[in-house]
């Protein structure tokens, strides 16, 4: 049986060093989990993270050129640590999360802020402020095998749903007052947080320094 149309080409990231491609499937992006952007978006710095997709067609496979889209005037971007599952699974333990992932990369999560900020305020989906066309810049994967984060906070790696050819983006300040326990001390938080940042920047470093993403915003 044939198909009614042509089948489009699927998305896919290079591999840094290699000829190979990844494909991709869904791309996870993880909300509000840095705690100076809630308070930036009128939170208190204390509401827990979420999930929401984009399509894999908003990919912009090792940047490239981006042109300003359509109906906003508001139009944002966000760094991000973006990570690349191989394999499938639920439920997974935190000590186990590193061995479902491919390997890492840099994106930019791409926002047209005031078509969201008006889904949010008529109680309707936001997709058009995040799903649309060259909304998902990324540069090629890095190996896991060559460049592995030393530790991944458990809340991170725990709480992941991994689905294979998936990508998940995940803010560089991983660890912020989101994920503090109430009963811990304020200078304890501080320190830890403090070294979870240093670790995921040294980290990110050594990524941009195989892999970066460059783009060219165009209208």
């Amino acid at each position: 049986m044939g198909h009614a149309i042509s089948l489009w080409i699927a998305p896919a990231l290079p591999v840094a060093g290699t000829a190979d491609s990844f494909p991709i499937r869904r791309i996870f992006c993880v909300g509000r989990n840095y705690a100076e952007h809630q308070k930036e978006m009128g939170g208190d710095g204390r509401e827990q993270p979420f999930f929401f997709i984009k399509s894999a067609h908003t990919l912009v496979a090792g940047g490239g050129e981006v042109h300003y889209p359509a109906k906003t005037s508001n139009y944002h971007y966000e760094t991000e640590l973006v990570v690349a599952l191989a394999k499938g699974g639920r439920r997974i333990d935190a000590k186990r999360a590193n061995d479902h992932v491919f390997g890492y990369a840099v994106g930019l999560d791409m926002t047209r802020r005031d078509l969201q900020q008006w889904g949010k305020d008529h109680g309707r989906p936001w997709d058009f402020g995040k799903d649309f066309d060259e909304a998902a810049p990324c540069s090629a994967l890095v190996s896991a095998a060559k460049r592995r984060p030393a530790k991944l906070p458990a809340r991170t790696t725990g709480a992941w749903m991994a689905s294979s050819s998936s990508m998940a983006a995940a803010s560089l300040a991983a660890l912020t007052s989101t994920s503090r326990p109430r009963q811990r001390p304020a200078n304890s938080f501080a320190a830890a947080s403090e070294r979870a940042r240093s670790a995921f920047g040294a980290f990110i470093t050594r990524i941009l320094s195989i892999s970066s993403v460059s783009v060219l915003f165009t209208r």
